[in-house]
């Protein structure tokens, strides 16, 4: 022991006890001697293993997290930013400069220490975001070594210093979920593995049934931490798998980390450190303090708070925009106009904030306490909000305004539609919507005399996919169904003299393609649907888009040619006179009979999203364009008024709209006159923003945000019920630990926990504003794996991709680029390489930048240019080697016979991957489509859809020359397998468990996470953080609920051992290989041969049901 570092620590702590400390929010602890060290307020901290005043040994901006001290007490490894997005770090525990010990920029994460005084550490870049790869790394740095176990997180030694008992699977591998009883497929297991052995490892406690986290070797035992008794508490096993034992009584919260030193289990827990002895099985909690400036916790000003805008609503007048970001609300208007901040009391959160007709006051939502409001402020930004509503029962979405500025109409998340008067806060149910739906009423508009409103509502038609225009009398509360249902009816606006109603309607059905031939078809879509229709309000109005003829055209409207010609007498006169506003004669809106007054506007379809009316112009939004439609009975002439249009609204008084362009980063705002085109010089228009800055108070937005979540999972989580939790009980139980936090982290951590307590998957927490170092570097990739010879790096493998592709190539084998396996570079950009951190080091901040490298190839120099990539970029490049190896392993493995494909995910990009993949191989005897570590999405029934087509005829030439053609058109012949296992995830797993349950395809692998309940992402917090909340639960057809907690088991269950599969095993693709061989073998897709036609006279014979498949 150094006895001079100990003392020096003791007085420091003593001295600073002396100062005045405070009790922190606690992570990662670790304990090696006399000394522990744990993370808070986003830095490390070093005190004795029993507690006491503790030293702050870090200071970066952003975050340090899995602390882990060496087995000599020494040194601490560590996770933190400080030259990357992540990367592993270690540093004396006394205190001194950091070392950088890899060089991967990010996806990785520090595990513990090897007994010979290594750092372990978890890397998915290596695996290829497939699953984690161990390695140990030396201290004083150097390259890193794997440890040969596929997809193993946390690990720990066992006596005799060679056996590694590790983890595999759980929720924070994954997907990071937060919740509590997990029973999955993804549930956290204990293995074994001899070093250096060639055997497989080896699984302990097979049939647990619950999760084994955080595995502690101490005595011949394995300590690790399990929920098995319905809370998480310390539990043991022998390393031989024997003896398991529950040890310690249940926690009070989730044990989030936990750590083992001479017999003692440290474990977070709320927001403190707990130590359980083995010894004697006591568990005590330490008692620790701080000294701290509570640095994170200082006012903060946000320079951009437009990058965080929530919406931005024209006034009626059109001379201002009410913005709100970050839950903060302004006026803004263009040129020198003062902007005008409103002091939104520091627990609410603003939302949807619009200034009044009369321009005196602002109308907002206010989130607070148990519920949101609607207010009312002073325009000027003096005073204190007042309520309009109080007490509401429902998630507010948001409201209108009327133009008298007397009656305010709202829509909730109970799927109503109610109207408020403000003056006396009255509130009274206008219309529900019992479609399932809980946001079902859209584009609510008033009609220019306050007395009607009208609106979008889903349609129980169509299966609740579209929407029906509504009108609806204010006073009375009559209503009528203004279009049929049949069709997609959106965007109402009323004329400016309220006598029509024009409104969006997708009924233009021009089919792309328009037959089913033809490559990579996968059905029909009709894009520009969009068409403009007018109802008449006012039977008596005249259609200012319909053409007079001899019989329409009043006797004073002649012909331009019919007309006199001017004389000239009297011009002069009146070009000095002002023209007088033309006085607006409301219409009498009149509901009997308005369905049947339906009027189309003639101008082309292809109009989407909105729709607004000006005196003279209707505008809407045409591709990313806003565009104005001439009201003009003559000619309608479509303009466009402005290009990459974000959004756009209208003032109440129709001459005024809000332009939103730019991006969401950095949008603007302009307010220009309701013309036909935008002004050719706009900038005066321009809302004036950019000096709008923010004054946050972490400590109160934290604490507001903490609420806001807590609220936003009670009203959006799936089950009204909340699982029979006692959700006001949690918030009792969690909200204390908002005292103890010191970091945007560590509110992360105490919303995950809040979270994990119903037990759902989704419920991922999205970080939030976190301090960041804005001065790193961004690390950059060429695509290939190396080892460090004599001279530099030789390159040992390039990643492999789709040749067809071009672009999905990794800079070594672009065109025009000459690097080959089995070449060294010597040097980039003229600096020598000799080692992995050297070339990553100097390929930093050169993502899509030209870079020199110099190499040696068989003892002859030479040199190429590339263009490195960025980190997502080798993220997605290793990605796709992992998918072209499994499908010549594949292919290798068939003979050719069987293709493969696999779905990274279930969205936009991954339907094309299909598209580009699946239709290639329908002449295979075996197609294989792999979901393994499927990310999730919404596409799985269009790919099913394309499973389920059958070939019941074809054409072909009589003498059976050439190619046949299905039909249905590519109808897949052959047989498919699906590989699922345990990271199959949200819509992989619902398009798993369609397979099996419409009998597509056997599944093979293991039985996959278990996200079944689906979600929307609406419950985003003021600084765009959030904790997900699954709204949406799936039920078989039967009514049963399914896949979620559970997952979707295989056929075929088949495991891939983590150390056959590091060394290039698949056994669950080999044993889809086999299966389809054998079926192919059993049951042979039969050529598609014409029959002999018969003689002339002969009909053609009937069909026959094919029968099941």
């Amino acid at each position: 022991m150094n006895r001079f570092r100990v003392l020096a620590t003791s007085l420091v702590a003593l001295a600073a006890s002396a100062a005045g400390a405070e009790q922190g929010f606690y992570q990662y602890p670790s304990a090696r001697g006399d000394v522990l060290v744990f993370a808070s307020e986003g830095d490390l901290w070093r005190t004795g293993r029993d507690g006491g005043t503790a030293t702050r040994l870090t200071s970066h901006v952003a975050e340090e997290s899995d602390a882990h001290v060496s087995p000599d007490g020494t040194m601490v490894a560590f996770t933190a930013s400080y030259d990357s997005d992540q990367d592993v770090y270690v540093m004396p525990v006394a205190g001194g400069a950091p070392r950088r010990l890899t060089f991967e920029g990010g996806m990785l994460r520090t595990v513990g220490w090897t007994p010979d005084g290594k750092v372990i550490y978890a890397s998915r870049l290596t695996g290829a975001g497939q699953g984690e790869i161990l390695y140990t790394v030396a201290p004083s740095g150097g390259e890193a070594t794997p440890i040969p176990l596929w997809r193993a997180t946390d690990a720990t030694y066992g006596q005799d210093g060679r056996t590694i008992f590790f983890s595999r699977q759980g929720l924070t591998a994954r997907a990071r979920d937060n919740a509590v009883l997990y029973r999955g497929g993804g549930m956290d297991q204990l293995w074994r593995w001899q070093t250096g052995s060639a055997a497989e490892a080896a699984k302990l406690l097979p049939d647990f049934g619950a999760p084994i986290r955080f595995p502690m070797a101490y005595g011949g035992r394995i300590y690790f931490i399990s929920d098995k008794s319905g809370a998480d508490a310390v539990w043991s096993v022998g390393e031989d798998g024997s003896g398991v034992a529950k040890l310690s009584p249940e926690m009070p919260f989730p044990v989030l980390q936990a750590s083992l030193d001479r017999g003692d289990v440290y474990l977070q827990n709320g927001a403190d450190i707990h130590v359980f002895s083995t010894a004697d099985n006591s568990l005590r909690k330490l008692s620790i303090d701080i000294v701290t400036d509570r640095e994170q916790t200082r006012l903060r000003s946000i320079g951009d708070p437009l990058s965080q805008l929530e919406a931005a609503r024209i006034s009626p007048s059109g001379e201002s925009v009410a913005v709100t970001a970050r839950g903060r609300v302004a006026l803004g208007a263009p040129k020198h106009l003062r902007r005008i901040d409103f002091s939104i009391p520091l627990q609410a959160r603003g939302r949807q904030a619009v200034a009044a007709p009369k321009g005196d006051r602002v109308f907002m939502i206010l989130d607070q306490g148990e519920r949101g409001d609607i207010y009312a402020m002073p325009a000027d930004g003096s005073g204190e909000p007042m309520p309009v509503t109080r007490g509401y029962g429902a998630y507010i979405w948001s409201f209108a305004l009327s133009p008298d500025g007397k009656t305010l109409v709202l829509w909730d998340k109970q799927a109503r539609l109610q109207k408020v008067d403000i003056a006396t806060g009255r509130v009274t149910l206008l219309a529900t919507d019992d479609a399932g739906d809980d946001q079902p009423f859209h584009d609510l508009v008033f009609s220019p005399d306050s007395t009607h409103i009208a609106y979008a509502q889903v349609s129980r038609r169509n299966n609740a996919n579209t929407t029906e225009i509504f009108v609806q009398n204010l006073a009375s509360g009559a209503r009528v169904k203004a279009t049929s249902g049949k069709y997609n009816d959106y965007a109402p606006t009323f004329a400016h003299d309220g006598a029509w109603l024009y409104f969006l309607s997708d009924r233009n059905f021009d089919p792309t393609p328009g037959n089913p031939w033809g490559d990579r078809n996968m059905g029909v879509a009709f894009p520009d649907r969009g068409e403009i229709y007018a109802l008449q309000l006012d039977p008596a109005a005249e259609f200012r888009f319909r053409e007079d003829n001899e019989l329409t055209r009043k006797p004073d409207e002649k012909a331009e040619d019919e007309k006199p010609a001017s004389t000239g007498k009297d011009e002069d006169d009146k070009k000095d006179e002002k023209p007088k506003p033309a006085r607006i004669v409301l219409a009498h809106i009149v509901l009997d009979g308005l369905a049947a007054r339906l009027y189309k506007v003639p101008v082309d379809p292809g109009m989407s999203e909105g729709l607004l009316a000006s005196k003279d112009f209707l505008y809407s939004r045409k591709d990313e364009k806003l565009v104005s439609i001439a009201i003009d009975k003559s000619d309608p002439k479509v303009e466009t008024f402005a290009d990459k249009v974000r959004s756009a609204e209208i003032s109440a008084d129709g001459k005024t709209l809000l332009v939103v362009t730019g991006s969401s980063k950095s949008p603007k705002l302009m307010l220009v006159p309701a013309k036909a085109k935008l002004p050719e010089k706009a900038e005066p228009n321009v809302v004036r923003l950019d000096d709008w800055r923010l004054t946050v108070d972490p400590a109160s937005e934290w604490k507001q945000m903490f609420v806001d979540a807590w609220r936003l999972h009670r009203d959006f989580a799936y089950d009204p019920a909340m699982r029979g939790v006692d959700w006001n009980a949690v918030r009792a139980r969690m909200e204390p630990l908002m005292q103890r936090i010191g970091h945007r982290a560590e509110l992360n951590t105490v919303l995950g926990q809040m979270a994990s307590q119903l037990g759902i998957l989704h419920s991922q927490v999205r970080p939030g504003d976190l301090p960041k170092d804005g001065e790193n570097s961004e690390m950059a990739f060429l695509g290939a794996r190396y080892t460090p010879v004599s001279g530099g790096l030789r390159i040992d493998s390039i990643f492999r991709s789709e040749a067809d592709l071009v672009s999905t190539r990794p800079p070594l084998t672009r065109p025009g680029v000459d690097v080959r396996v089995g070449d060294v570079i010597r040097s980039v950009d003229g600096r020598p390489v000799a080692s992995l951190g050297a070339l990553r080091m100097e390929l930093a901040s050169k993502a899509g930048q030209e870079v020199r490298l110099d190499l040696a190839r068989g003892g002859k120099a030479m040199s190429t240019i590339v263009e490195p990539m960025t980190f997502d970029g080798e993220v997605t490049a290793s990605y796709h080697d992992f998918v072209e190896g499994r499908r010549l392993a594949a292919e290798g493995l068939s003979g050719g016979k069987i293709g493969y494909l696999h779905l990274r995910a279930m969205g936009p990009e991954d339907v094309a991957s299909f598209a580009r993949d699946y239709f290639a191989q329908l002449d295979k005897d075996g197609l294989i489509i792999d979901v393994r570590n499927n990310n999730g999405g919404n596409i799985d029934s269009l790919i099913i859809s394309m499973l389920m087509r059958r070939a019941w005829a074809f054409w072909a030439k009589p003498d059976g020359t050439g190619v046949p053609t299905t039909n249905m058109q590519n109808a897949y012949r052959g047989k498919v397998a699906v590989l699922i296992d345990e990271r199959t995830y949200s819509d992989g797993e619902t398009f798993a468990a369609a397979i099996k349950s419409l009998g597509l395809a056997p599944l093979v692998g293991k039985r996959t996470a278990g996200a079944g309940i689906w979600l929307s992402d609406r419950n985003r917090l003021s600084d765009n953080g959030a904790v997900r909340v699954a709204e949406n639960a799936q039920y078989a057809a039967d009514g049963t609920w399914i896949v979620e907690g559970r997952g979707i088991g295989p056929d075929y269950e088949v495991e891939n051992g983590p150390h056959a599969t590091f060394e290039g095993k698949d056994a669950q693709l080999e044993a889809a290989v086999s299966l389809l061989k054998q079926e192919i073998a059993r049951d042979p897709v039969r050529p598609l041969k014409p029959g002999p036609l018969p003689a002339l006279g002969t009909p053609a014979s009937d069909v026959t049901p094919l029968g099941p498949r």
